[in-house]
């Protein structure tokens, strides 16, 4: 993807994770490594590694090809991990070039947050997404190569991003919330008191479930539009598609229709409903400030809530699989630098990347040889 200095937007251009990649091999080849081996996320393995390689001072996208899924066995679907960890591919994802990764990323970043270019919606048939799409007990979280972070998380989770509309004004919000897995069809939502939040409480007030849609997986750019920082009531949909640099296309959810739309070009998406009055334990989980998050009670102070799957599609839905391979990205301990931050104390709005973790795992890299 090439913009133009000053371009808003390319309204037909699709973009999806796979376009990055190919990107990714022709213009930092030696930032992409393959590894051969089967490894299991769920019991460290893939964290281990990536810590092994920050210690070296080492950053690159590792691209999983056998991993296992949660019961153990081989995995339909790759794991692709540490994609935010430098700001030169921050810069590629955004169609610029490696080396303005610095300043010139910032000043990009900002400029493009204060424009919003409207999203496109496309057809279930046309929708990539849509091309494999699993619902009731067919749609199972166990068959995914989930990733295990940190020595104190009591389950493996998924660290990405639940999508969630107001009930009152229809706009789309998107946040990075920890998701942890509960059972083939359960996860267990961690909200602070934020959009998402808000959401949330405007449907529990009215005693009725939440729909979310959590976007595991698509074009990095997407993830790099979901950190802006605007206002509640700003549609994310809108702002992401001018992070992009192109309009955001999406596709009717399988469980809720053209009442809630999901990214087209996902590569899997996980719809279900949080529901209303019910909460549970969830956590500790290791936050990319190095430190644990809470563990929420059981009290009425908890805002850790449940999300029951109906579905699921990939590349992108309820929870439902595609025709095509999927990818899963899933961060992991040592590139917690893989999420930007968003500061408005910096000049310009600048996108800044966090500090590498200081977060350890316990488990030990085995002397297996990881072929690249």
């Amino acid at each position: 993807m090439t913009l133009n200095e000053g371009s808003v937007g390319n309204y037909s251009m699709v973009m999806d994770l796979r376009a990055f990649l190919d990107d990714l091999q022709e213009h930092l080849p030696y930032d992409f490594v393959r590894i051969e081996r089967p490894i299991s996320p769920e019991q460290f393995e893939a964290t281990a590694l990536l810590q092994h390689l920050e210690n070296q001072k080492k950053f690159p996208v590792l691209f999983f090809e056998k991993p296992l899924d949660l019961n153990g066995k081989p995995s339909a679907f790759p794991l692709l991990s540490n994609v935010f960890a430098t700001r030169q591919r921050c810069a590629l994802s955004l169609g610029m070039k490696p080396n303005e990764g610095e300043l010139p990323l910032s000043l990009e970043y900002a400029r493009r947050e204060d424009t919003m270019i409207d999203p496109v919606t496309i057809s279930a048939s046309e929708a990539p997404v849509k091309q494999v799409i699993k619902r009731g007990n067919d749609a199972n979280i166990f068959e995914l190569p989930v990733v295990r972070h940190h020595a104190m998380d009591p389950a493996p989770y998924i660290d990405m991003t639940p999508v969630m509309k107001d009930p009152d004004e229809g706009f789309y919000n998107i946040a990075f919330q920890r998701n942890m897995v509960k059972g083939p069809r359960k996860l267990g939502l961690h909200m602070s008191p934020r959009h998402n939040w808000q959401i949330h409480r405007k449907n529990e007030e009215r005693n009725r479930p939440t729909p979310v849609a959590i976007v595991i997986s698509h074009h990095p750019a997407f993830y790099l539009g979901s950190l802006n920082v605007s206002a509640f009531g700003v549609d994310d949909y809108t702002k992401v598609g001018a992070i992009m640099g192109a309009a955001l296309r999406l596709t009717p959810s399988e469980t809720l229709g053209e009442d809630f739309m999901v990214p087209a070009d996902a590569e899997m998406v996980i719809e279900g409903h949080v529901l209303p009055n019910v909460k549970e334990v969830e956590g500790p989980f290791g936050e990319f400030t190095g430190y644990y998050g809470p563990q929420p009670s059981r009290t009425g102070a908890t805002r850790s809530f449940n999300i029951s799957l109906p579905a699921i599609a990939t590349p992108g839905c309820s929870v439902a699989f595609p025709k095509r391979e999927a990818f899963l990205i899933l961060f992991a301990a040592s590139c917690r630098r893989s999420k930007p931050c968003i500061s408005r104390c910096q000049a310009a709005a600048a996108l800044i990347a966090t500090s590498p973790s200081t977060k350890k795992s316990t488990a030990r890299l085995s002397k297996r040889r990881w072929r690249r």
